[in-house]
């Protein structure tokens, strides 16, 4: 899951003496981690992802990485749908710490570099709170072996076709 490589970029947000230098490796590394993933698990977007302006490319495997990390859940639970079911929730908890603010203890973004990437992203870009939850709704129904009924949840599981 999204905790691989956490050491390393989780190093910045200890602060400290020099943790803008830190702060700024972290970043990096957590940029790095997900074109990384992306290119693993979504060949196709990584290769749409190169043609993006450079300023725009950082943002855009957050998210997409943020998608592979979603979509993985269901083959690397087995079927355990309990598995499944808290690791959707790990991840509504840490969109619920980066739109929402830290609500006491350590910092859950931290531990992810997809999480430290999605992050920034989302204050760069303003994006959506309620878009990253639908993402989430509609993975999670497919865990669940829900299938597509009625135009509503068409339409809701439609809004993930561009990250697919």
């Amino acid at each position: 899951m999204a905790r691989r490589g956490h050491s390393s970029a989780s190093q910045g947000a200890r602060g400290g003496a020099g943790s803008s230098a830190s702060s700024s490796s972290s970043s990096a590394s957590s940029q790095q981690y997900c074109l990384d993933l992306v290119k693993k698990h979504d060949f196709d977007s990584y290769v749409a992802g190169l043609l993006l302006p450079a300023a725009a490319r950082n943002s855009y495997f957050a998210i997409r990485s943020f998608n592979a990390e979603i979509a993985m859940i269901r083959d690397n639970t087995h079927g355990n749908a309990m598995a499944g079911r808290i690791r959707f929730q790990w991840w509504r908890d840490l969109l619920q710490e980066i739109y929402h603010g830290q609500h006491g203890g350590a910092s859950m973004v931290a531990t992810s570099p997809v999480a430290q990437a999605l992050s920034e992203a989302v204050h760069k870009h303003d994006l959506s709170e309620r878009w990253f939850e639908r993402s989430l709704d509609a993975r999670q129904r497919d865990l669940a072996g829900e299938q597509v009924r009625g135009y509503t949840l068409l339409w809701a599981g439609g809004a993930l076709c561009f990250l697919c």
